[in-house]
């Protein structure tokens, strides 16, 4: 019976270290797959409307992080993937009339779109031909239009499910044997 008990508090133990394990290994992992597939899907579409290659500020904006998250008495790990750009969700949700919060089966919720076609941003820092209805007097308002989504960060999570999978079995195996 002495030995049922030890065996016993040894898996225990063992429980009791997941975390740790899932803090040190899975997580980082999950998160550099999620960081890497999301560079990816963007690297398809780094290109604009005339062919030329985009300057990469999106791309040096994606972060994927992890966190401890300790509450009641409970603890979990939380894994993400982010983007400091501002204009990340333009691109990941799309805009006006075309804009989508679907993703494969996947809505997300909260988000809305204008059914606007085309519309103007003021940007101070713009110095363009076309203003606002071409006024020279109004150069900074730059007119924009309705696009597509080109998803990147729901693609890093939704399309990579097995792979997690398959590196909490990989390394929470052992705790099981």
């Amino acid at each position: 019976m002495t030995d049922d008990w030890n065996e016993l508090d040894s898996k225990l133990s063992d429980l009791e270290n997941m975390a740790d394990i899932i803090e040190d290994s899975v997580a980082p992992q999950i998160c550099e797959v999620m960081r890497n597939y999301a560079l990816d899907r963007l690297n398809e579409k780094v290109y604009d409307r005339n062919s030329r290659r985009t300057t990469g500020n999106l791309m040096n904006s994606i972060i994927s992080a992890q966190d401890i998250i300790i509450r009641e008495g409970e603890t979990s790990v939380s894994m993400g993937i982010a983007s400091s750009a501002d204009y990340a969700k333009y691109i990941e949700f799309g805009t006006g009339i075309k804009g989508s919060a679907d993703y494969n089966g996947h809505t997300s919720e909260g988000v809305t779109f204008s059914p606007k076609a085309r519309w103007f941003q003021h940007n101070p820092d713009y110095n363009g031909d076309f203003g606002k209805d071409n006024d020279p007097e109004h150069p900074e308002w730059i007119m924009r239009f309705a696009q597509h989504p080109r998803p990147f960060m729901r693609p890093a999570l939704y399309d990579n499910e097995g792979i997690f999978k398959d590196i909490l079995k990989e390394n929470l195996t052992e705790v099981f044997d």
